[in-house]
């Protein structure tokens, strides 16, 4: 039952470690508190990729994506205009 016990409280620690990016980041002109460009993220997200978000506005650049699994959208509720 101890060894179990171990199993499961090692597998749940491995689970937060990969998981640190759970949120997906965001990339806006106009908060301080995120990513200014689309690639900053890109570079940010761990190994096996994530989410980016990309909050309205113009993004004059170019992106290089190699990392698998990494999602790119909008926030809920933007609206492109």
């Amino acid at each position: 039952m101890r060894i179990l016990m171990i199993s499961a409280a090692v597998l749940a620690g491995c689970l937060r470690l990969s998981g640190a990016y759970a949120e997906p980041l965001l990339v806006s002109h106009s908060d301080n508190k995120t990513y200014q460009s689309v690639q900053e993220a890109i570079d940010t997200l761990p190994m096996q990729g994530g989410d980016i978000l990309i909050a309205p506005g113009t993004y004059c650049e170019k992106v290089k994506v190699v990392k698998p699994g990494v999602h790119i959208g909008a926030p809920a509720g933007s609206r492109m205009t």
